[in-house]
């Protein structure tokens, strides 16, 4: 059982590919993500400790580095 998935949601990997979903899922357990990967229909149906819906954010890896971003757009959302 997946400890926390987030489904549904723009996901940025920031690996040495660089992929890029339009409508993927992160799978963490104990902290650790254990799988990113295409959304599939049943996502939202997994047994897991906390499921969001990431329909309209984006997900991806945190870094240690300093980022400054303006956001003009209130509406938009980030999985943290």
């Amino acid at each position: 059982m997946a400890a926390d998935i987030a489904h549904d949601a723009v996901v940025l990997t920031v690996d040495e590919r660089n992929r890029l979903y339009e409508r993927g899922t992160v799978l963490i357990e104990d902290g650790r993500i254990t799988e990113v990967r295409q959304s599939r229909g049943d996502d939202a149906d997994i047994e897991a400790a906390r499921i969001i819906d990431g329909k309209g954010m984006l997900a991806m890896r945190g870094t240690r580095q300093r980022v400054h971003a303006t956001r003009n757009d209130s509406a938009h959302r980030c999985i943290q």
